[in-house]
């Protein structure tokens, strides 16, 4: 499990075997079994959800690695300083850098720092997707040298240009005559709760709980609204929780980030 979604859904096997959890994170779980539970059991709900429990020694130094990568970027991101990616793992793991990329790049076909490049790069799409920030606010969150090595690696590895890859995404978005139709669509799908953006937090006007940014998992643009000149009026997006509330979330021009009931 690499991310806090993945944290959510264990808490929910464990809670349906009956399983005392201790402490959960990415990557590993302390848990007190009941008699009546054992490995097997376990391992065939993590199967049904798309998870693997692992027991391999090595296995569990490729999982502890991948875990490690996400924390790092999260560290970047926050400390806004570059550090020495073999150190930072080899430090939390215990072992030589040369034989954990070894096993690495022979299990997973790619070398340790190949996946942290991919992994940067799911970042920048996912802050490109968000529509936040731009290519140089983007580059210099994430510590990389230069705009242009990020334009050149983005292109490279993503297959792309980051111009190409927003025009793209666009142009797969909807388009709506209002923001009262978008939403009423959005609803047929069952996605109702409504998400306001406060500073560094969203906020769920319908159960008043704010989420920071390391509890939003996913936020994906969905639509632009257009008045009668076509030009545009508002964003609207799809916010997904690490505990798999989805809500709906608009953004207008002025800056002013509002979705409510009100307006269907």
């Amino acid at each position: 499990m690499v991310c806090p979604r993945c944290v959510f859904a264990v808490e929910n096997i464990m809670a349906e075997l009956g399983i005392q959890v201790k402490s959960i994170n990415l990557g590993h779980a302390i848990v007190l079994l009941p008699d009546k539970v054992n490995i097997e059991m376990i391992k065939s709900k993590f199967d049904q959800q798309g998870f693997e429990l692992i027991r391999d020694k090595e296995d569990l130094y490729i999982e502890k690695i991948k875990v490690l990568i996400i924390e790092y970027l999260k560290l970047l991101e926050e400390s806004n300083e570059i550090h020495v990616l073999s150190d930072f793992i080899t430090k939390r793991i215990g072992k030589n850098y040369n034989y954990l990329t070894k096993i690495f790049s022979r299990q997973c076909n790619m070398t340790i720092e190949q996946y942290y490049i991919n992994q940067r790069l799911q970042r920048v799409k996912a802050l490109l997707d968000q529509d936040e920030l731009n290519v140089t606010e983007i580059s210099y969150k994430l510590c990389y040298s230069s705009v242009n090595y990020l334009s050149t690696q983005f292109k490279k590895y993503i297959g792309v240009s980051i111009s190409q890859y927003k025009s793209d995404r666009d142009q797969l978005m909807s388009v709506y005559k209002s923001i009262s139709e978008s939403i009423n669509d959005l609803i047929k799908q069952g996605i109702q709760l409504n998400f306001v953006k406060r500073d560094k937090a969203y906020y769920c006007e319908d159960i008043g709980e704010y989420f920071g940014e390391d509890r939003i998992h996913k936020i994906e643009k969905f639509a632009f609204t257009y008045d009668e000149k076509k030009s545009k009026v508002a964003k609207v997006f799809i916010v997904e929780t690490d505990s798999n509330l989805r809500g709906v979330m608009v953004d207008f021009p002025e800056n002013i980030i509002h979705c409510s009931n009100d307006l269907i």
